[in-house]
């Protein structure tokens, strides 16, 4: 909105002419009056002689509001009050008063969600970013997952559910399984072997399946324990023999002592190697 100040002098001025002045509001283009002209002598303050016989008087169209003038002794508010939030000014009074109206809602017909809008970028099949990406305000991020996700170009990354492997992309395709292995091999195991560390985790574990097999003889018993609190014990053969998956007492704090005991044994054995799997406990 714009204010414009104006002096409505005759199109020919003659020695002596008046000239009227006042304000006008215009959305538009600058407000033009109309003229009419007065014959006498300068009559009221509200009008400006220019030095002319004859006085000029402007009206303004019906169209137009004065609101008012240079010697009206109205004045404008240094500072008006504000619209409140979500509201918008439509009309401004004498003073600077604003008139306000409140913002309507947006309805969306568009839109994901009917309260707000969503990155479209996101939402395109094969975009490609470029820049950075800080996601470090995020509550959780997903990347590709299933059975057998397509992991094939540099950079690629997935996480496999069939046996929860992340799966990703370097000079080639690289797994990275969530359980890990320990093994130990003794050589002529006997059943005075006792009490032999052989592991400390450096974070918790949780132990998974222990397997084990013997080389020459017949067979020799296992058992793995923090020294208190043993896992079942398995009879190790020349076959491989394999915890039946119900393990006990198989969780071990960071740096616990792990150690193993041998039992009975069938038969003079060369060898007995044993593996533990285990998973890593999340701090």
């Amino acid at each position: 909105m714009r204010l414009y100040r104006w002096f409505c002098i005759a199109a020919l001025l003659t020695a002596p002419a008046y000239a009227q002045r006042g304000n006008a509001v215009s959305q538009g283009t600058p407000f033009i009056p109309t003229c009419t002209a007065i014959t006498g002598s300068c009559p009221a303050s509200n009008y400006v002689c220019v030095s002319s016989s004859s006085l000029y008087r402007c009206t303004m169209p019906a169209t137009w509001t004065n609101i008012g003038d240079g010697n009206s002794g109205t004045g404008f508010a240094s500072d008006p009050a504000a619209c409140s939030a979500n509201q918008f000014a439509n009309d401004i009074g004498q003073t600077g008063t604003l008139t306000c109206a409140a913002v309507a809602e947006i309805t969306c017909t568009d839109c994901i969600n009917a309260t707000e809008i969503e990155d479209i970028y996101l939402l395109d099949d094969g975009d490609v970013g470029t820049g950075a990406y800080d996601f470090g305000g995020a509550s959780d991020f997903e990347i590709p997952n299933g059975t057998g996700p397509t992991v094939n170009v540099a950079g690629e990354v997935g996480v496999d559910t069939t046996d929860d492997q992340f799966v990703y992309y370097g000079g080639a395709e690289r797994v990275i399984p969530y359980e890990y292995e320990r093994c130990v091999t003794l050589e002529d195991p006997v059943d005075a072997d006792d009490n032999i560390p052989f592991f400390f985790p450096r974070n918790a574990i949780t132990v998974t399946d222990v397997y084990c097999e013997v080389d020459g003889g017949t067979s020799i018993a296992l058992t793995i324990s923090d020294g208190t609190n043993a896992l079942e014990a398995i009879t190790c053969d020349a076959d491989g023999a394999e915890d039946d998956g119900s393990i006990a007492n198989g969780t071990f704090t960071a740096l616990e002592r792990m150690e193993f005991d041998l039992g009975s044994a069938s038969g003079t054995s060369t060898f007995l190697a044993f593996c533990i799997t285990y998973t890593v406990t999340r701090q």
